[in-house]
Parts: structure tokens; sequence; C-alpha cells
């Protein structure tokens, strides 16, 4: 009852004793009831959430073991690793110390993460490139170096090993534990079972910790630089876009071995991981800072990703550090060829672990040491190995001379066509003659139009003579200014407005006098690439009134040009076979089909010699500064390497230069196909007889109407 309803009973208001009684009595029967209430049995639910409240709280944590000596390595990723990370610690990620040799790539890598820089570690295959990835993830999450990491492979699998391994040194390493108590604590705590992740305390709130399948997130514990650190892994087939933590992004990017040997070896799959690299991961930072990189990789194939990026000229944004397995070879090379002629022989009569192989290397080994620095001299089996020598030319048999020199000497063996051009060479091979004037000489005229864009169609004329020399007299591009139909135009204007393009293109170059000494020449041809809308540069050909000289035409790779069948027979819709080049007929249109890789190479290779000699090829004008932009392009594509495969095919590798366009190379070449398969060079008398070459018409018969309409 309340004051007033007692008041209102006594009559009389109460004295201040009174008032004082009823207080008093109204606290003890308070403490009564909540006697009562605590004597009464508790609930199952009630009991069970006292005993998870009680086994999720972690602290207080103590203050580090040795502060001394987890402060020493806060710079000093070397040092952590050794220290924290390295056998006979469980959990260990190393074996053995670094050799010295091997300093240049953990700095470069610890640069990584301490400055914003992008490195590019190219190591020998084995040699702990990925154990020191490892390393350098947890030194730089622990100290707090970057909040935010991400780690990309070449597939889920790779991912997923790296992001064990640091969580296993995390919960295991009992160094790591005494002087990272923040971080080993909360870990070993969840005693293996993730689920404790969502109701795990430390002083009555949320660490927040969590091991997903792709990703770590450090406990949350007041005053630790780890706090809350992010570190994520995920292969490359995963989507990487748009990794995002409220308003937090990767602040550093970690990419280990992205190719395996099957995409190494496809120039389409290296294309992939280039531009996965370069669009997806660089991208992840943002726009408010620069990104911090390290990309480590051991080449397999000449012009691979290991190699394209490796390349100063084409990826400049990388640092390269490149340290081969052998640094200088021994100066005895006749007795590691005995050697290796009696590991065969032991090989063959089944002896294991070789040893008269051995036998001859312990009597000679002073000898056949000399003069020999590798990059690690602790390399080697105890068990059957007597040096880190030994070692690598025990490698050097298993592998084989191809794959040793590529995944252990970072020197991918490249085709004895590979060459080098840049566009100096080319824009300095000057014709010292006007624009559209023939030099002295030069009897002929072709054209080749590149229609592969929106944007522009790009056009070359070449002039051709003697000797199979070339000279480009004029290029550009059409319209001059502004593109050929708008990104969000509807397909039938797109197709109208591209033929109303590429016809006044025809028109145009058909009108335009080239001057000649012997007089005025006319174009002997002009090509058209079709690979871009076909049916529509079929249907303005065959309709201009120029269709006598036009020449649709069709690039393929080596992998894919075949005029001939297996038995040396013509195909059926080959109507005549030139200079690796044929005319075929399509479905109501004839076609010149181009070895696109051969004529690429040859292109190029004629800006090797000297302007108007034989086989060379030249650009008007006497200014090479105004030629800038047509040599990048000529050079936009670089052969990494060119040979004949095991099944006896010839191949070529090329490897594109980054952010750059080839329309200006896809011209040129062009142009000198067509020149040669109208016979306008001399030297068409020295092509091997093939058949079907016999049947190649004298003139272009005019092309069939596709269709009525654009």
């Amino acid at each position: 009852m309340t004051n007033r309803g007692i008041e209102a009973t006594l009559g009389r208001a109460m004295t201040a004793d009174e008032r004082a009684a009823v207080d008093r009595a109204r606290v003890v029967a308070q403490l009564q009831r909540e006697v009562r209430r605590s004597k009464a049995p508790k609930s199952n639910a009630q009991r069970q959430a006292e005993h998870v409240a009680r086994r999720s709280e972690i602290g207080p944590i103590p203050p580090p073991k040795d502060p001394a000596r987890r402060e020493a390595c806060r710079l000093d990723m070397l040092r952590f690793g050794l220290t924290y990370c390295m056998l006979p610690a469980a959990g260990a990620i190393l074996k053995r110390p670094p050799s010295e040799k091997m300093m240049d790539y953990i700095r470069a890598l610890q640069d990584s993460y301490l400055d914003d820089r992008m490195v590019h570690p190219v190591f020998p295959r084995g040699k702990g490139k990925t154990a020191w990835l490892k390393i350098g993830e947890l030194w730089a999450a622990s100290y707090g170096h970057r909040r935010y990491l991400f780690l990309g492979a070449a597939n889920q699998t790779n991912a997923d090993a790296i992001l064990n391994d640091v969580w296993e040194c995390m919960e295991e390493s009992e160094p790591y534990a005494e002087d990272f108590p923040e971080v080993a604590i909360p870990v070993r705590a969840l005693e293996g079972r993730m689920q404790r992740c969502a109701v795990q305390t430390c002083d009555g709130k949320l660490t927040k910790i969590k091991r997903g399948k792709d990703r770590i997130c450090f406990p949350r514990i007041k005053g630790s630089p780890s706090s809350g650190v992010l570190f994520i892994s995920r292969g490359r087939e995963s989507g990487v876009r748009g990794l995002v933590k409220g308003s937090q992004r990767p602040d550093h990017v970690a990419i280990d071995d992205p190719q395996t040997r099957k995409t190494a070896k496809s120039e389409t799959g290296c294309d992939d991981i280039a531009a996965w690299i370069t669009g997806d991961v660089l991208g992840l930072a943002g726009h408010d800072r620069s990104i911090s990189a390290c990309l480590t990789t051991t080449p397999i194939y000449a012009g691979d990703v290991s190699d394209t990026f490796g390349d100063p000229d084409l990826h400049p944004e990388w640092t390269t550090i490149r340290v081969p397995m052998v640094l200088k070879w021994p100066e005895r090379s006749d007795l590691w060829d005995e050697y290796l002629e009696r590991r065969r022989r032991d090989e063959l009569m089944g002896l294991v672990n070789f040893p008269n192989a051995t036998d001859f290397y312990r009597q000679n080994r002073a000898e056949m040491d000399r003069g020999a620095v590798v990059l690690d001299d602790k390399d080697g089996d105890p068990k059957t190995e007597l040096s880190a020598v030994q070692h690598v030319y025990n490698l050097l048999f298993k592998h084989g001379k191809d794959s040793f020199a590529s995944e252990f000497q970072l020197s991918p063996p490249r085709g004895s066509a590979a060459f080098t051009l840049t566009a100096k060479m080319v824009a300095s091979n000057l014709s010292l003659t006007p624009r559209f004037e023939c030099p002295e000489g030069f009897h002929a005229a072709v054209a080749f139009v590149d229609c592969m864009s929106r944007d522009a169609l790009r056009w070359v004329v070449v002039a051709v003579g003697s000797q199979r020399r070339s000279t480009v007299i004029a290029y550009g591009r059409y319209p001059e200014k502004g593109a050929v139909f708008e990104p969000n135009a509807l397909v039938t204007e797109q197709n109208k407005l591209f033929a109303v393009a590429l016809d006044n293109l025809i028109n145009l170059l058909c009108g335009t006098v080239i001057k000649s000494a012997g007089g005025n020449v006319r174009l002997s041809g002009i090509g058209v690439d079709r690979g871009w809308k076909p049916r529509i540069v079929e249907w303005v050909c065959s309709r201009s009134k120029h269709s006598a000289i036009l020449y649709p035409a069709l690039g393929y790779a080596w992998s894919k040009y075949a005029p001939e069948r297996p038995d040396g027979k013509a195909r059926a819709n080959v109507l005549g076979v030139g200079d690796h080049c044929y005319l075929a007929k399509g479905k109501g249109f004839r076609y010149l089909g181009q070895h696109a890789d051969y004529w690429r190479e040859y292109a190029q290779r004629s800006f090797l010699a000297p302007a108007l000699t034989a086989g060379a090829s030249a650009i008007y004008g006497t200014d090479m500064s105004e030629h800038h932009s047509f040599a990048s392009e000529i050079v936009a594509e670089t052969l990494a390497d060119k040979g004949v495969g095991q099944n006896g095919t010839e191949f070529w590798r090329w490897v594109k230069r980054p952010g750059t366009s080839n329309h200006y190379l896809d011209c040129f070449s062009g142009a000198l196909m067509l020149a040669s398969w109208l016979r306008l060079f001399d030297a068409t008398q020295t092509l091997a007889k093939r058949p079907g070459a016999g049947n190649r018409p004298k003139r272009k018969p005019r092309l069939k109407l596709i269709r009525k309409g654009v």
C-alpha cells in the first residue's frame, strides 16, 4: 500500500518516524522475495545460458611474454618468420632458414606490405616463395601493417591450403602464442569448433572472430593492432569483384602462382589470367588510395603469365626480382655429362639411388664443383645426394632441359625465330617520300581496311615493288573524328551506319590519286576484314561499283589455318591456294583466308631491314615523330615463341602489350597478304607447288548478293 493509502486509512498524515518504518518494511519484503527467488530451482535453459556465457568468456588477455622479441620483429619479416614460423615449433611454415641469395625476394615482399609497391618475385619451383608469402600475410596482419588482405591463387584448392597453414600457425605455434596472446588465445579457445565464433567474448564483448571457408577475421580485442583485420583467400575462378566490408576495401593483394601448366600453354588462358590480375584484382582497392601488390610466379612456357609480367617493356608497373637456381654453372661440364650418362645407365639397370653416378661424383667432387654457384647450398636430399650442385643436375636429369630451363632457371626456351622490334625502329624506317606517293621502283599499291571496332575503321595503303619491298604510303581512320555509331545504337542502326561508313571509305580510297614516277597508280586491290559483321562486309563488297578489286578476308591462327586436308588435297570449298593464304567459297560469297600468324610475323620482320632494301618495309615522310601511334600498334604484339610442336606442326605464341591496339598491324599484314595473292611481288615463283594452287583464278569473281537490305 502506498503512503497516501496508509494516511487515508489512518485519517491523518504520518509522522517522519512512521514513514521511515514503512520504507524499511518495504525493503525487507523486497529482500525476502529475492531470497525466495534465488532458492527456486533454475530451468535447463537458464543453466545452459550461464554455462555458455562462462565458456565463451576468454578474458582477460595477458601481456606478451617477451615484448622485446615481439617488437624486434615489427618491421623485420625475416626475423618474424624465423622466430614464430619455423621448425621445431608446431604449425611451422618453414623447415630451415633461407639462403643469403633469397634475401632480395624477402625484402621485396616486405616492401610490398610496408609501402605501396607492386613487386613480382620470379623464383624457381619449390624454393619457398609460397611459404614466405604465408609468413608475410600473418606478419602484416599480426602487427596491423595492413587491415584487409587478399590472396589469390590458381584455384580454390591452393587458396584453401594457404589459409589453412596460416590458421594452423596461429593455433599451434607456441612462440607465436606467447608473444601474440590477443590472437592465439581466442583462436585456441575455439578448440576447432567454429560455431563458437558467434558467442566468444572478451571482457563481456564479442570478439567477432571468424574462420570461414575463404577467410580469417582476427579477433577484436581492445588495444590489439590486429583487432578486426580481415584476410581473404580465393581461387582465380572465384569472383573477387565487390570485396567490400562496410567502407573498407582490400589494401594489399598477393597473387601466388596464378597459372597452371594448362593455362600457361594456352594463349587465351594467359590472356584471361592477365585480365584477371590487371582488371579484377588490382582494382579491389577503389579510388581513394594506391594498392600494394605482390605477384609470385614461376615460368612454364615462353610468353606465359610469368614471362609476360616479368618483361619491363610489357609491364613496367611491376618491379621484378628474378633469381635462378644456378647462378653460375660448373667449369667442368664434360665431367657432368659423364655423370648424367652414368645416372642414365643406373636408371636402365634399375639401381636405386643411382649408386654408380654418385660414386663418380664422390671421386671427382672437387673438380666437378669448381666454379659452381647455386641459389641455396643446403638443397638436396642428404640420404642420396652429396651437395646442392649434384641436386641441380639430378633435377636436370629428372625434368629435362626445357622444363629445367623454365621452372628452375627462369628462362623458358624460345624458338629461334623470336626477335625484338620496337616502335622507334618502326617509326625510323622512313622512305623519305610524301604521303600517297610511291617511291622510285614501286609499281603497284593495295589497301586494307580493319573492321573490328565501332569506334572507327582503320585503313592502310601499301605500295609494293620488286624484291618484295613495301612502303606504307598512307594510313588513317574513318571517320577522322567521332565514331561509326553510338554505343547504345540498335543493331539495325549499327548495321546501316557501318555499311554506309564502309562504302564511303571504299569510294574514298578508290578515288585517291597515288603518284608514281611512271604516272599515277590505281589500287590493285582492297582487302576488307570480315571478322566483325561478316554479312554486312560481304553485302557492301558485292554491291559496290568497285567490287572487282574488293577482297573480303578472314584471318586464322596457326591452329585453325587449314586450306588442305590431311592427305594434302585442297578442301572442297578452297578455290585456290597462295602463299599462306587461299580463296575459299562461303555460303553465297567468296573470301580470302589468311594465315594471320605468318603474315603478322612477316609484317614485323620487314621493318628490321633498312628502308627500301630487299624484303624491307618503310613508312612515308621524313619525320618519325608523326608515326608514333602507327608504330606503337605495329609492335602491339610481341612474338614470344615460335617453333615446331611434338606433332610436327609449326606454332606461334604472341603476347599483346597491355593497353595497346593492334588495328594497324592487322591492316598492314593484311595488305602484304593481298599483295602476295595478287602476285604483285616478284618472288612468288619460289613458292612450293601445292594441290589446288593451279586452280587459282586470274581475276576475282564477282561476289554474289547475300540478301537484300542491310
